[in-house]
């Protein structure tokens, strides 16, 4: 499992970045338009007037203006390849540097390290080559390696908790996204590291300088990534609640302080220029305003964002082809599903053998969860409404593992784990095939 698992993680993720076509992933054109700002040696969008954009390469630009992006491609046709590669030679022509606008739903707060491994990606693709889709091409493969390593990592370091990681890292949404340009990879991957991180922490009877040290630049690096995310790092001084002293808990409350001061000051840097933009449509205020004006109905709006999302939340969880108008069968998302609860019912809870009990972990991901509904409520909300819009499966991944953590493991059945590791990756691999499949017919 340990070598074999991350290498289909590798090859089927391959797959997808074949398969999938350009601009179809999740906010993928935003993401790499992050990566080109980022090679052009800005951290930031730029406002012009009411506008706010990138500076990024014509060629860049002009393919992505003319190809259409996932919000767009909802047609029964198939993917016009034809034009993209067409498109793609005509870029060529483009010379120099645009300002490339951003969609008005779409927030620029994003943090530089999230695009990492895209850069190096892209870099050394723009040196071979000024096609455009040999940069985005490259960007993806350079994000597929990165998690491949990180996980082959996890792997190899926890072999007690493989098969639960191995489920999450196996997730067709999950290699969707590792397999393209988006920062989200670099999120979620990094809440893996993090979890480990602190369960392996939790398990040392006495924390070395060199483990706290470690938790906290993984705890460092999840909560500045996505802002709602941070209470995942109030776990971390439950780890100076075991150690009982105070060498102990002044690492974990300095590694709290630390995060969070870091997040809020790159929010304060880069908030200001977002929201100032009237023509972006976003009224945080006003929604506010009226969450203190009717607080009952804002606390259900917020309940209610998993209801009224249950469905867009399911597909892009097990599989982010509603996003792509590919749409699996029920049945494959109904064995999915059952298959993963399978894998959390056999398989021991992480946080059993280290005799910490599961509250914490149970209240820190749902309050989580909570947070990310409110979070949105405010931002991506119209004022007002019944419910918290758009919240998606993706959201969800680097939150479920601590909820999982708490939640599974039966006793009786763990001696059947040994088991169902041998058959775990063919059934997931064929999950895969259909799903592949289903791609391949769609858009080709």
């Amino acid at each position: 499992m340990r070598i074999a698992a991350p290498l289909a993680v590798f090859l089927v993720g391959l797959a997808y970045l074949i398969l999938a076509p350009p601009f179809q992933v999740p906010d993928e054109y935003m993401h790499f338009g992050r990566t080109l700002n980022l090679l052009e040696g800005h951290a930031r969008a730029e406002k012009q007037g009411e506008r706010m954009g990138y500076r990024i390469p014509c060629a860049a630009a002009y393919l992505m203006e003319k190809m259409p992006k996932s919000v767009e491609f909802r047609s029964e046709g198939k993917y016009d390849w034809a034009a993209f590669w067409r498109l793609n030679a005509e870029s060529q022509n483009k010379p120099g540097v645009c300002f490339w606008e951003i969609d008005r739903g779409s927030l620029q707060m994003h943090v530089p390290f999230l695009y990492a491994p895209q850069v190096v990606g892209t870099a050394i693709a723009k040196f071979f080559t000024s096609k455009p889709a040999m940069w985005l091409y490259a960007a993806r493969a350079a994000n597929l390696i990165f998690c491949f390593l990180v996980l082959f990592g996890l792997l190899k370091i926890s072999p007690n908790r493989n098969l639960r990681l191995f489920f999450f890292a196996t997730l067709p949404m999950l290699l969707h996204i590792f397999a393209s340009a988006s920062g989200d990879a670099m999120v979620i991957i990094l809440a893996f590291v993090y979890f480990f991180q602190l369960l392996d922490t939790l398990s040392q009877r006495e924390i070395t300088t060199n483990r706290w040290i470690i938790l906290g630049v993984s705890a460092l690096f999840i909560s500045v990534a996505k802002s709602i995310y941070f209470p995942l790092i109030l776990l971390v001084p439950f780890a100076a609640w075991r150690e009982r002293s105070r060498r102990a808990w002044l690492f974990a409350t300095a590694i709290v302080l630390l995060s969070f001061v870091v997040l809020v000051g790159w929010n304060l840097i880069v908030r200001h220029d977002y929201y100032s933009t009237a023509a972006y449509g976003m009224a945080p205020a006003l929604q506010v305003r009226h969450l203190l004006e009717h607080p009952i109905a804002g606390v259900f709006a917020v309940l209610r964002g998993f209801i009224d999302n249950a469905a867009k939340i399911a597909v892009t969880y097990f599989g982010v082809f509603g996003w792509l108008s590919v749409i699996m069968p029920l049945p494959w998302y109904l064995a999915y599903f059952i298959f993963g609860s399978f894998i959390f019912i056999v398989t021991r809870a992480e946080i059993d053998n280290l005799r910490t009990p599961r509250w914490p972990f149970v209240l820190v991901a749902l309050g989580t969860l909570l947070l990310l509904s409110l979070v949105m409520y405010i931002t991506f909300t119209p004022v007002g409404f019944a419910y918290t819009k758009g919240i998606q499966g993706r959201h969800l991944m680097p939150i479920l593992p601590f909820l999982f953590a708490a939640l599974s493991g039966v006793a009786r059945w763990h001696s059947y784990a040994h088991v169902l590791e041998k058959f775990a990756l063919p059934i997931v691999l064929c999950f895969h095939g259909i799903a592949l499949w289903q791609i391949y017919a769609r858009f080709n």
